[in-house]
């Protein structure tokens, strides 16, 4: 009779560890929306415009953000924020091109300054 428990008990316990494992293989933090944002670049009167074509796409969520660098970048400083009040900031590389933010809610400004000055800037709604 011990014999019988202890192989349930087994059998129990790897069921539990088989579920464990595929929970934690099946809860990706992946961002679910995207924005464009456009390269500004001063104009002849100093003022920032935008080139329509010449944007980087940002990939997010309420928690996380993650860009898609151009081919020349191997790292961006991130800033989000609103009405001149930084909300979050931080540094995203080629490699490890998505981070963790802190849960946003409402319209917040997103700018990107790259490694070689280059600055991408758009619009994010939480």
């Amino acid at each position: 009779m011990k014999k019988i428990l202890n192989f349930l008990a087994i059998i129990a316990l790897s069921f539990a560890t088989v579920q464990v494992v595929m929970a934690d293989g099946n809860t990706p933090k992946l961002p679910q929306k995207t924005e464009r944002l456009d390269k500004q670049i001063a104009s002849n009167n100093g003022s920032p415009r935008t080139l329509g074509d010449l944007f980087i796409t940002c990939y997010y969520n309420n928690e996380c953000i993650e860009l898609e660098f151009p081919a020349d970048v191997d790292f961006m400083e991130v800033t989000i924020g609103n009405e001149n009040t930084t909300i979050w900031s931080g540094v995203v590389t080629a490699d490890m091109p998505s981070c963790d933010i802190p849960y946003l809610v409402g319209d917040y400004v997103i700018a990107c300054t790259t490694d070689n000055g280059t600055v991408y800037s758009g619009l994010l709604s939480f």
